[in-house]
């Protein structure tokens, strides 16, 4: 069938970019690579492992294979997703986190105690230390999950520290071919990275700037005010703001 055939060489294709993915991660050479390349290139992973995945269900559909095991994948995750090194998490959290569910945490044909042991060897760090004295059981995964979600599945620190890193790009008053290409990776990849957070709009980023402006005090006071909320509007920005003005006046 021809479109087994495309499906099949389309996936070989995205393989081959897989490895050569986890290549660079296990290359001594790479360890000192910056923030900004290893997240671009975990990002990268994410979006072809989807595409991976998708082609390895369109697959299963046209094999009609009751109970598909799909071995590329296994092996692919044997891999560790960059044997953990580059995995630290912070803005790389979401993609991380696409990557585990798909490979792991969904599947049904594996135990919690299977589960747990790959998700350990995946951590390093911070992260290991916040499950480092749960013991790999059945019982012990949802608790460790669930403690890694409450820590780092923040999608307003990952707005803020994505936002930081935009006011950090490099600034240039020469055309510079060095310079503007690290301005156009850099703000491409902060892009997307809101994008994965689903944060598309221009809330985040009026707040963002309209608060460095702000002294410190009323800073603390907007955070305090919207802590409980993972993706503040403007709406809410501005009548804080009003609040605050009244509150000065007043005292």
């Amino acid at each position: 069938m021809e479109q087994l055939k495309a499906l099949t060489k389309g996936r070989a294709r995205l393989k081959a970019n897989i490895t050569r993915s986890l290549a660079w991660a296990e290359d001594e050479q790479n360890s000192n690579a910056t923030r900004a390349e290893v997240s671009s290139r975990l990002k990268h992973l994410d979006t072809t492992w989807k595409e991976f995945n998708r082609f390895g269900d369109e697959i299963a559909m046209l094999d009609e294979v009751d109970g598909y095991v799909d071995s590329e994948r296994q092996q692919i995750l044997r891999g560790k997703i960059s044997k953990g090194r580059c995995i630290t998490f912070g803005d790389e959290w979401p993609a991380f986190k696409d990557i585990y569910e798909s490979t792991i945490h969904n599947k049904a044909n594996l135990t919690n105690t299977h589960k747990f042991h790959h998700l350990k060897s995946l951590l390093i760090d911070e992260a290991a230390n916040l499950v480092r004295h749960l013991a790999i059981a059945d019982s012990a995964y949802n608790t460790a999950w669930e403690r890694l979600n409450e820590r780092y599945n923040r999608p307003r620190h990952i707005v803020n520290s994505l936002l930081e890193q935009f006011m950090k790009l490099p600034t240039t008053t020469r055309s510079d071919t060095t310079t503007l290409r690290k301005v156009s990776d850099g703000a491409n990849e902060i892009v997307r990275g809101l994008d994965a957070i689903e944060e598309t709009g221009r809330d985040c980023w009026i707040i963002y700037l309209t608060l460095e402006k702000l002294d410190a005090d009323t800073r603390r006071r907007w955070i305090e005010r919207s802590v409980e909320t993972d993706s503040p509007t403007l709406e809410e920005f501005f009548k804080f703001l009003d609040a605050r003005c009244e509150e000065l006046k007043q005292a």
